[in-house]
Formats: structure tokens, sequence, C-alpha cells
């Protein structure tokens, strides 16, 4: 509008007298055609209907849905970016998913290996155990073996010196024996007192191993050849002989426990 006044002044300083009437007329004319506003259509109004006459809210309403239908609002589409964000999450929560099951697993499978190491662990202590139970019980089987082996040596030692004493005495008492029956009595009591000595030893050692028998016949031997020694002392060579007798069948006696018993050969009886 400032634009088109300022040219007509322009147009009026530029311009005879004669042509002042047609300048006004540009001048007139030019703003009018500038300054004239567009023309601006005027909507139309639907005619009322006959429900729509008797019911004015339905006549308000009428335009506004009518507006709202002449100018649609289409549904936003999904752009493909969110779509690409929502796969993103959806992967990401799977992946995070398989994750945590995956070290759930491993953390069942490194609990069942501790679990297996804990039952080797309790079972070789219990092999250890009982391998040292074992072997402690061995050894005891070996000093209590060992115990009566010494002890069966040690027997069988007792028994063979016994048996050595008692085959002794019996060949003296049968010498003295002897001697008495042809009247010779020197030296008799003298031997015999060294083999009551004898046996009274045998009859210990032979109560010590156990064997009760035995020692009661060699004590009855080395007692009948005391009471042998008594009648030597007396004179009394027939008595004498008896005692030594009955001294031979105690020992002899004696010697029949010990063989039963493992002992060895009993000895011969005297020859009278």
């Amino acid at each position: 509008m400032m634009l088109a006044t300022a040219l007509a002044a322009l147009l009026t300083a530029q311009t005879p007298p004669g042509t002042a009437q047609e300048a006004d007329v540009r001048t007139i004319e030019l703003p009018a055609k500038e300054a004239a506003p567009a023309p601006t259509p005027t909507p139309t109004t639907p005619a009322m209907g006959p429900l729509e006459a008797g019911h004015p809210e339905r006549s308000d309403a009428a335009p506004a849905a009518e507006r709202s239908r002449g100018t649609p609002t289409p549904a936003p589409a999904a752009p493909a970016e969110e779509r690409t964000a929502d796969a993103d999450v959806q992967k990401a929560i799977r992946s995070e998913q398989l994750r945590l099951e995956a070290e759930a697993a491993e953390a069942q499978r490194v609990a069942q290996q501790e679990q297996l190491r804990t039952e080797i662990e309790g079972l070789r202590d219990e092999v250890d155990a009982q391998r040292a139970r074992a072997d402690a019980l061995e050894a005891r089987l070996a000093l209590r073996e060992a115990d009566e082996a010494r002890r069966a040596a040690e027997e069988a030692e007792s028994r063979a010196a016994r048996a050595e004493t008692t085959a002794a005495a019996l060949d003296e008492m049968d010498a003295a024996m002897r001697a008495l029956s042809v009247g010779d009595s020197g030296g008799v009591d003298a031997a015999l007192a060294a083999q009551v000595d004898s046996l009274e030893r045998t009859r210990r050692d032979a109560q010590t191993d156990g064997a009760l028998g035995e020692a009661a016949g060699t004590g009855a031997s080395a007692g009948a050849i005391a009471e042998a020694r008594e009648a030597l002392a007396r004179g009394d060579l027939f008595a004498a002989r008896i005692a030594l007798w009955r001294a031979a069948l105690a020992a002899r006696s004696a010697a029949a426990l010990r063989v039963g018993s493992g002992g060895g050969v009993a000895p011969a009886g005297p020859g009278y």
C-alpha cells in the first residue's frame, strides 16, 4: 500500500497538467487494484432436515460433523525406525534371556561337579580310613602271629628240654635200680639227688606252659625218687627199688602226656 502511494506521487510530479485526471485515475485504480483483498468464500450451510428442525442440538452438531468429514485425519503409520527399534529390543530381550539361561545351566553344572567332587573326596577319605584300619588290623594280626609263633617255639623248645630231662632221669633211675638189684648202692643217692632237682625244674616249666598233667606226673616222679633216697638212707634197698619203680612209671606217664600234646617221642621205660 505504501509502495502504491509513493508511485502515484512520482507519476503526479512527472505528468503534464492535461493528464492530471488520468494520473488521478491511475492513482486511484492502482491502489484499488493492489489493495483489493481476495474474496472470502462463504460457507454453504446445508439445509436443515425435518428431524434437525425439531432438535436444535443436532442442527448445531451437523456443521461440525460435516467439517470433520470434510478434513479426515489419516492414521499415522509406524516409521521404519520404530519397527527396527522394536525388533532390536525384542532381540536384546531374547539375547538376555538366553544369557541368563546359559548362566543358570553353567551354575547348575558347576554345583553338580562340586557335589561329585565332595562325594569323591568323602569316598576317598572313607577308603583311606578303611585302608588304615585294615593296615592296623594286619599289623595286630602280624604281631599276634609273631607272638604265637614265638610262644609256640618256646613251648616246643621247653617240651624238647623237658623230654630230654625226663629221658635222662629215666636212664638214671634204670641204672640205679640195676645197681640196687645186685646190692650196689654206692653213688646211687648222689645221682638220684641230681634227678630230683631236674624233675622239679621240668615240673615248673610244664606248669608254666599249661601242661598241668605233665607237671603233675613229673612232680609225682620227683616225689617217688625222694622216697627212694630216704629208703637208701635207712639201708632198705628193696624199698628204694620199689620207690624208683613208681618214680619211673610217673615219669613215663608225664612223657606220654607230653607226646599227646605234640611234645615228641616218649622215652623208653626201665629195663627190669
